[in-house]
């Protein structure tokens, strides 16, 4: 997300200046941070806009699995694959249905986190010549 205070000549003159923490994602991050990485509830709404604000409060302030931000993280592919290796650090069944739409984030669910094969997610795998190459050398998988 944008921060327009950091452009402007007198940000202290913009509209909702003294609120900033509060409205951008990466703003209240950065400000969790500088907290000695306490949580901060205040600052979790404008957190809970951003997937990669959502991922970094988890890994770096909460240290474990944010419940509410689950639902938002769900819905993203790519995302779902970075919690569940980043944060939960094994499966997570709920957000497989997601993950294996996303030709990246299924093969490097499969490599990563289950060690297998997933037949499930191949034919989106498959997608991504890149990702296929990769998913095939690394289960050696010889094809005709």
């Amino acid at each position: 997300m944008l921060n327009i205070y950091e452009y402007h000549n007198n940000p202290q003159s913009l509209l909702g200046y003294k609120d900033r923490i509060k409205l951008i994602p990466d703003l209240a991050l950065e400000h969790a941070l500088k907290r000695k990485y306490n949580r901060s509830p205040e600052l979790e709404p404008a957190i809970l806009k951003d997937l990669q604000a959502i991922i970094d409060y988890s890994t770096y302030i909460i240290k474990g699995r944010w419940k509410e931000a689950e639902p938002i993280i769900i819905k993203d592919p790519f995302s779902a694959w970075l919690y569940s290796n980043n944060i939960i650090k094994g499966r997570w069944p709920e957000a497989e249905n997601t993950i294996k739409k996303h030709p990246q984030a299924a093969w490097l669910y499969s490599q990563v986190i289950l060690k297998h094969r997933w037949l499930e997610a191949e034919n989106t795998i498959k997608k991504q010549l890149f990702c296929w190459h990769n998913y095939k050398q690394h289960f050696n998988i010889i094809e005709d």
